[in-house]
Parts: C-alpha cells; sequence; structure tokens
C-alpha cells in the first residue's frame, strides 16, 4: 500500500460519484478481489497503530471506495461472496473506527453488507 494506491483509488472513487458512475462502478468492480484481500490482510495482520500515514491513508481510501462501489447491487454482493463482511467486523472494532472520515461509512457498510436499511 502506498501513497500512490491512496490517490488512485481517491481518483477511482470520483469518477464512480461522477454522473455516469454506475457504468464506471462495474468497470471499477474488477478491482473488488484486491481492495478487499489487501483490507483484510491488514485487518488480521499488521497492528494498526505500526502503520505509516501513506498506508492508513491508502486503509481508508479503500474504505470509501468499497462504499462508493456497495451503491451498485451486484458489486454489493460481490463483496458478501468475497467474505468482505467478516473483515469489516475487524475494521469495525479497529481504529480506523475512530478517524471521523471512515466511523459512518465501516457502520453504513456493514449494515448494508447484512441486508439492512443505513441509518
Amino acid at each position: 500500500m502506498s501513497q500512490f494506491r491512496a490517490k488512485l483509488m481517491f481518483a477511482l472513487r470520483q469518477f464512480c460519484s461522477g454522473t455516469s458512475g454506475e457504468s464506471f462502478r462495474q468497470e471499477v468492480g474488477v478491482l473488488l478481489p484486491t481492495v478487499i484481500e489487501e483490507l483484510g490482510a491488514v485487518a488480521v495482520g499488521k497492528p494498526f497503530d505500526s502503520l505509516t500515514s501513506d498506508q492508513t491513508d491508502c486503509l481508508v481510501s479503500a474504505v470509501l471506495l468499497l462504499f462508493t462501489l456497495s451503491i451498485s447491487p451486484t458489486l454489493l454482493e460481490e463483496m458478501r461472496e468475497q467474505g468482505f463482511i467478516d473483515i469489516l467486523l475487524k475494521l469495525r472494532f479497529s481504529p480506523l473506527k475512530e478517524l471521523d472520515v471512515t466511523r459512518e461509512r465501516i457502520v453504513e457498510l456493514w449494515e448494508l453488507l447484512k441486508g439492512e436499511e443505513p441509518k
């Protein structure tokens, strides 16, 4: 994970949010397994307090990108199939949840993956 990856995920998220975002979301969806795998590696591996600021930025960007992609029912289902809910459970109780930028997104992703309406 690096500063470049964080910026790349930020840019992809911006494109996915635009007016023609749905078709672009499907294109970016091919990255789901990679992004989920990397989040999973951090969630079960390295302690969060040992991450560099670039690594933390990358994790934040990954969470925000996945949240944006979750707008698509197809990609949300793929996240379930990829086992993202187990990773998200670990993230819900990690220092990442304490950051203002990710706190609500992690909870909303959890609710979406569980099939609940976000509050």
